[in-house]
């Protein structure tokens, strides 16, 4: 009788342990060995903010509702900059940033100069993510950034790209842009292309200036890091860039007057492509035809290559990406790079790719569903990713500082207004001027 009542007893505990393991087997992968909840699944309350300008309601369409979606345990606020709301301003009024995204662009004076800036290097060796499979050139730049470590992921990204009107090509009876054409062949067919039809001026090609410089092929860096000064008169190759990008194009018969008549005396824009349809040809962001979807109803554009240096064959545009970063005063660190993570995965990364967003991962299976949930599917999306990006140069605070002069001169030497080195050296002079105030 007492060997049966053990037998039992034991029996009955086996049972417990069996029935206990399956009740609890469900949310073992979410819980560590004693039974807490992973970092995922802990409530977290997580603000982001950016000095990109984006909507709330761009953000969550980009980026919130993916978030809120996945961690469905993170309250995820994200503040829109405006006037009461910049990073001094909420630091000001006490309030922390456990995420900032920005481009490179505006990486500097966003992080840096608000000294949020954290190395997020032993948060991704623990996360295990691969920075490999990410766009070489953004990771290379964010790591030069960083003196060697990582303050920000990138997570979208940009190139520049050649746009152009077929309707204005079949006019004239013009061969199309190849994919891998030089900067010689688009400036010839731009003269072919820039005239006078029925008082009508078409010019050939312009580069979007902005993106141009910051972006450009030879790697060019705005300010010298380490004396802090812009070299535009004395490094050769901003004359060469500034000539081959702007001066030549401009040279065409008639592209002079219509900078003056149509133009006010500056260089073509975006709209002039998009909505007034003056213009044959036009470099500039990968992101300009989605965008500008809702201007572009009739226009007949395909898309090739970003022209290139004869000395720099294969070589685009720098990358022009967004940064996402766990900042140095956030409090919720783990949580925040966990939401970096899933931004790089290939189930977000594939999402934005099929959107039109150019994707950081660079995995065939990603690349090659870029645009396809759009409505141009069958545009020449290939040439997006033929080319490898220029190296990202060193950034420094002061770039805006001396963009902005080298900005205001070019269109004067376009013009013939003034010689090249005279705008070359005035870019110099102001903005070394500007750069020692803004040091005071």
């Amino acid at each position: 009788m007492n060997r049966e009542k053990t037998s039992l007893t034991i029996l009955v505990a086996v049972l417990a342990a069996v029935l206990a393991t399956g009740c609890n087997g469900s949310d073992k992968a979410g819980q560590d060995d004693s039974g807490s909840l992973s970092e995922a699944d802990k409530p977290a309350e997580l603000v982001i903010h950016s000095d990109s300008g984006d909507s709330v309601e761009s953000f969550d369409e980009r980026f919130g509702n993916a978030i809120r979606s996945k961690f469905p345990h993170y309250t995820i606020t994200y503040i829109e900059t405006g006037q009461g709301t910049s990073k001094s301003e909420l630091f000001a009024a006490g309030q922390t940033i456990d995420i900032n995204f920005d481009t490179i662009g505006y990486f500097m004076n966003s992080m840096v100069k608000n000294d949020l800036q954290f190395d997020m290097s032993g948060m991704i060796k623990k996360e295990n993510i691969d920075l490999s499979l990410l766009d070489a050139a953004a990771v290379e730049g964010m790591k030069q950034i960083s003196g060697g470590g990582m303050w920000g992921i990138p997570v979208t990204n940009e190139k520049l790209v050649l746009l152009y009107n077929k309707d204005l090509f079949d006019q004239f009876g013009i061969p199309y842009p190849r994919d891998g054409a030089t900067w010689e062949e688009l400036i010839e067919l731009g003269k072919q292309l820039t005239r006078n039809d029925n008082g009508r001026q078409i010019v050939g090609l312009y580069a979007e200036l902005g993106h141009l410089l910051r972006t450009n092929q030879y790697s060019l860096g705005l300010v010298d890091p380490d004396t802090l000064k812009p070299s535009f008169s004395t490094n050769e190759l901003w004359k060469q860039l500034i000539d081959t990008a702007f001066v030549k194009p401009a040279a065409a018969n008639g592209y002079q007057e219509f900078m003056r008549n149509e133009r006010g005396g500056v260089l073509p824009a975006k709209s002039n492509f998009i909505k007034d349809r003056n213009l044959a040809m036009y470099i500039g962001l990968t992101s300009t035809v989605f965008t500008s979807a809702d201007q572009m109803d009739g226009l007949t554009w395909e898309i090739a290559t970003m022209p290139e240096l004869k000395e720099l064959p294969g070589i685009g545009s720098q990358p022009y990406p967004v940064y996402f970063s766990v900042t140095k005063t956030s409090q919720n660190k783990e949580a925040a790079m966990k939401v970096i993570k899933y931004l790089i995965s290939e189930e977000f990364q594939l999402a934005i790719s099929r959107k039109g967003n150019v994707p950081a991962l660079t995995t065939d299976t990603v690349v090659n569903a870029f645009a396809q949930n759009s409505a141009y599917q069958d545009k020449n999306w290939p040439a997006v990713f033929a080319q490898k990006p220029a190296p990202i140069p060193m950034k420094t605070l002061y770039d805006g500082n001396a963009e902005s002069e080298i900005r205001a001169v070019i269109p004067k030497v376009a013009l013939g207004e003034t010689d090249m080195n005279t705008a070359l050296r005035t870019a110099d002079e102001n903005a070394n001027k500007n750069i020692a105030e803004a040091k005071r």
